[in-house]
């Protein structure tokens, strides 16, 4: 298919900012940092202790030597640390008791910290980098506003309102008859819902649709070539309804564009293109805006097109019903374009990106 495809008040805010807090998780937070700053002093403690004592009593005989080394006995020194720890043993049980505490508390803080932040991650809704009904940002027909989709995310990390909105829409559209349901959306929303259908049916995109639907967690891409895709009648009906309101040919299960609706095309298309082209290769790229990114993405093939690139999917379909068409070259790196046809493609690929 397609391979390039809502204010919280500062009252309010107000009122609920400490009903959001998680009290318990706070409380946690602050025994376990007690607990934690409880245990480094007491380690302190032991090691200061075990490493200052005997440096306390060595310094204490060299200075009672008077600078004479010779009256200066290390055996004393022994002694005088052996004297002081047996004197404040039961001392040292309590701190003992309480540099093991210490450790206690420390690993407990470690298990509450890492309990939190996996409960916090569990928590938190999956980032999603295009957030929105069908969330690419769009520009509308005369390019003087951006908007963005309507249908909000939900919580929910496997829900997909993406489909429930197709569905709904194609039960207004082709069961009731109303394709006037499809006159809110852009179309750029127009051709996100339309591949949306084919994102269920598994196909692999390209572009920005393989980005937009890969952060889908209902999108499961498995099917390659679209060709491959079955339409059931209903599919086409809706498919064809939204190529309609997108300016777009209507399309058969095979892929190939109704006659009906391309008898007139001859060579219209090429006429366009040149038309177009000589107008940004001599400086007025502006014109670009008057497309939309379907038609401008049409119009850049229609250059390979007019060269004999062999295309696939709804491309192959609808140059194939082209009488100017002749397809003849399956690799379109070896088609040579000349530096105002690189001007002009680079042009147009600018303007498909914004």
């Amino acid at each position: 298919m397609d391979n390039n495809f809502s204010d919280n008040r500062n009252s309010f805010l107000d009122m609920t900012f400490l009903n959001s807090i998680n009290w318990i998780s706070v409380i946690h937070k602050i025994i376990g940092i007690i607990l934690m700053i409880q245990g480094v002093l007491a380690s302190l403690t032991i090691i200061g202790a075990i490493i200052g004592v005997p440096i306390i009593f060595a310094g204490k005989n060299l200075f009672a030597s008077g600078g004479n080394l010779s009256d200066y006995k290390f055996s004393k020194s022994i002694n005088e640390i052996k004297k002081f720890f047996i004197n404040y043993k039961k001392y040292w049980k309590v701190i003992f008791m309480i540099y093991i505490a210490g450790i206690v508390s420390i690993l407990l803080f470690i298990v509450i910290l890492v309990f939190s932040v996996i409960n916090a991650s569990k928590a938190l809704p999956k980032s999603n980098p295009n957030d929105g009904i069908a969330s690419i940002s769009t520009t509308n027909d005369n390019n003087t506003n951006t908007t963005n989709t309507t249908t909000d995310q939900s919580s929910n990390d496997q829900s997909a309102p993406e489909l429930d909105e197709l569905h709904k829409l194609m039960e207004e559209v082709v069961t009731n008859g109303d394709t006037d349901a499809l006159n809110k959306y852009s179309k750029e929303q127009l051709r996100l819902l339309r591949n949306t259908l084919y994102a269920e049916k598994g196909y692999i995109f390209t572009g920005d649709l393989k980005s937009y639907f890969e952060s889908k967690p209902w999108y499961h891409g498995t099917v390659a070539d679209q060709d491959t895709i079955q339409l059931t009648d209903y599919e086409k009906a809706f498919i064809n309804a939204v190529r309609e309101k997108e300016g777009l040919p209507n399309i058969n299960n095979d892929g190939s564009v109704s006659q009906t609706q391309t008898s007139n095309d001859s060579g219209e298309e090429l006429d366009e293109l040149h038309e177009v082209m000589d107008e940004v290769v001599n400086g007025n790229e502006s014109v670009l805006e008057n497309y939309s990114k379907e038609k401008l993405r049409l119009l850049r093939n229609t250059l390979y097109a007019e060269k004999g690139y062999i295309f696939t999917g709804d491309l192959k379909g609808y140059f194939n019903s082209k009488p100017w068409y002749h397809g003849h070259i399956s690799n379109q790196d070896s088609i040579p374009l000349s530096s105002e046809e690189k001007v002009f493609v680079d042009a147009i690929k600018k303007y498909e990106s914004q």
